[in-house]
């Protein structure tokens, strides 16, 4: 076997491992050498974007909707209150037409109640000639009496002188007797008077009672005489005619009905919460935050329309014509509908003039289906909100809720507010945001006090959309 034998010349290969080691530390040391020293940046507050508007004073009406049928104000139905053929009719007595108050419309036969009241006055005549009968006869009894008590003296002084001479044996017993009799004859006669003269004023109260009888009756026959003819209590157009001359009517009939359209009422129902809504507007609400009236119910009699001053405007659609006239809410109903759970308010369309008329060149007609719209007729510069603004919810006892406000420093702060009116999208701010403040829309989560935030004001345009209050509606 041959011996390999190593060159002199070639380094050891351990030598080789050597020049890259070297290298390394060269190039580190370098690095280390021309290194720039480290630039410590100090920890920045990371501002949080909110969106915000500023807060300003305008002026809000809320509006409440409605739906309602609108009727005449009266209807008057002519109903006979007697029978009889009808004689005459109105020219003009047709369904539609329009008539004059006091007008007459039908008349009845009236022959057969004339001939009653002749007859009643006869009746009169004669009980009024009874009483002066039974006074001139008690006036008799009373000079007869007189009479009479002369007569009954004379009796008694003739029986007086027959029983002394009889006592001295002077006059025989059958004169005694005979003066008696007449002293007893005379003694009646006179009693009878007396008692003639006693029941006289009874006798002459049920004469004068006859009379009253007899003038009630004929007081009757010409009450049934005045209504053989029927006249319109107002003016009104007719309704419903059924009447055609010479027809025979019984007492009770229904002949016709005069409505009263130059007043039309619209009973709209609204909710309890609209209602509820426009009592609580703005306009009602003093500056401490005080609703007037605020122990007002707003159901019952509802004067409480004419104190918070509501105005109404009437609307009724047909295809593609669109009408309203101006109307002025009266009252409420008495109760909720049980059905609808709705409140109805009445509201009072005057058809005589053209000032309520607002686009329509026509008068508001009975049987139209209309929109009613209430808003109070006076509004106040408020500040206003929307409910996404609130950190938390409205205290009911207080009314009273928090708000996050943007300083100058822009950094926030918890404000606590007073509350009034509101909607389901927006609030009326009484005491707490001064105009011009900066009112978070949306808390940011989470929202801690004075932290840094960057807000982004909305613009006029968007914060007039986003607190516009809208109208709202009940079509139950």
């Amino acid at each position: 076997m041959t011996k390999r034998r190593s060159l002199p010349w070639l380094p050891s290969r351990r030598w080789l491992l050597l020049p890259p080691v070297i290298l390394g530390i060269l190039t580190i040391v370098a690095f280390v050498t021309n290194r720039k020293p480290l630039v410590r940046v100090p920890d920045a507050e990371v501002a949080t974007p909110v969106r915000v508007l500023q807060a300003v004073r305008q002026s809000i009406a809320p509006v409440a909707k409605g739906y309602g049928t609108a009727k005449p104000k009266r209807i008057w139905s002519a109903v006979t209150e007697v029978s009889g053929a009808i004689v005459e009719t109105h020219s003009d007595l047709r369904s539609g037409n329009r008539v004059a108050q006091a007008e007459q419309l039908v008349n009845i036969d009236d022959e057969d109640y004339r001939l009653l009241v002749s007859q009643r006055q006869a009746d009169l005549q004669n009980a009024l000639a009874a009483v002066d009968e039974r006074e001139a006869a008690a006036q008799a009894d009373r000079l007869s009496l007189e009479i009479e008590q002369n007569l009954l003296r004379v009796t008694e002084k003739d029986y007086k002188r027959f029983d002394q001479l009889q006592g001295n044996s002077a006059a025989s017993l059958s004169e005694v007797e005979k003066a008696r009799s007449d002293l007893l004859r005379q003694t009646q006669s006179a009693q009878q008077l007396r008692n003639s003269l006693a029941v006289s004023p009874a006798q002459i109260a049920a004469a004068k009672a006859k009379v009253a009888l007899a003038e009630a009756r004929l007081t009757e026959a010409k009450r049934d005489l005045a209504r053989t003819t029927i006249v319109a209590p107002f003016a009104g157009v007719l309704s419903g005619v059924d009447v055609e001359p010479l027809q025979v009517v019984a007492s009770g009939a229904k002949l016709f009905e005069v409505h009263d359209t130059d007043t039309i009422e619209i009973e709209a129902q609204f909710s309890l919460a609209q209602i509820t809504t426009l009592l609580m507007a703005p306009s009602n609400v003093s500056s401490r935050g005080e609703k007037a009236n605020s122990r007002r119910s707003p159901t019952g009699n509802l004067s409480a329309i004419e104190a918070h001053r509501l105005t109404a405007v009437v609307t009724a659609r047909s295809g593609q014509v669109e009408m309203s006239w101006t109307g002025k809410p009266i009252r409420m109903s008495e109760a909720i509908n049980p059905q609808t759970r709705t409140l109805g308010v009445v509201v009072e369309v005057d058809n005589t003039t053209q000032r309520s008329r607002v686009t329509s060149p026509v008068r508001l007609h009975p049987g139209l289906f209309c929109e009613v719209t209430l808003s109070p007729s006076e509004t106040s510069l408020v500040i206003t909100i929307p409910r996404t603004a609130l950190t938390s919810g409205v205290q009911p006892s207080t009314n009273r809720g928090q708000v996050l406000i943007v300083d100058q420093n822009n950094r926030l702060s918890r404000r606590e507010v007073s509350l009034r009116f509101s909607s389901e999208k927006w609030l009326v701010v009484t005491d707490g945001i001064d105009e011009g403040e900066l009112v978070v829309m949306v808390p940011p989560i989470p929202a801690i006090d004075q932290m840094l935030v960057l807000p982004e004001i909305m613009a006029a345009e968007d914060q007039k959309s986003v607190l516009e209050p809208p109208a709202t509606e009940n079509r139950r």
